[in-house]
């Protein structure tokens, strides 16, 4: 038997139901953990911030790398304060900002369903 893990949306059945969009988290061997909601690169100026609208109407999980240029990434995190790299979420935008003195590029993942 094949492990699982399976949480179903409010009105369906874990237990009988195969239908991965019925799932706010659903893996088995065929299917991903979570649902990407979007992908995308967003240039922060020096000093600056950048949004990019979800409007989910809820907050979403989501992850960032920042661009630190000659193919490196760096795995970004809420508040990084020794690297000067930020990120929230509210329940319509993920506003990001840096401090540093040079422009970066921020690769972002947003994911589907609310985690309650």
């Amino acid at each position: 038997m094949t492990n699982v893990i399976r949480v179903a949306l409010p009105g369906y059945n874990a237990l009988t139901d195969t239908d991965p969009d019925h799932f706010s988290l659903y893996s088995d061997q065929d299917n991903v953990l979570i649902k990407e909601f979007d992908r995308g690169v967003i240039n922060v100026p020096t000093g600056g911030s950048a949004e990019v609208t979800h409007n989910l109407g809820y907050i979403p999980f989501f992850a960032f790398f920042v661009d630190l240029g000659s193919g490196l990434f760096q795995l970004g995190w809420l508040y990084n304060p020794s690297a000067g790299y930020n990120a929230y979420a509210t329940t319509s935008v993920i506003h990001f900002s840096h401090t540093d003195g040079s422009d970066h590029n921020f690769l972002y993942y947003i994911f589907y369903d609310q985690q309650v």
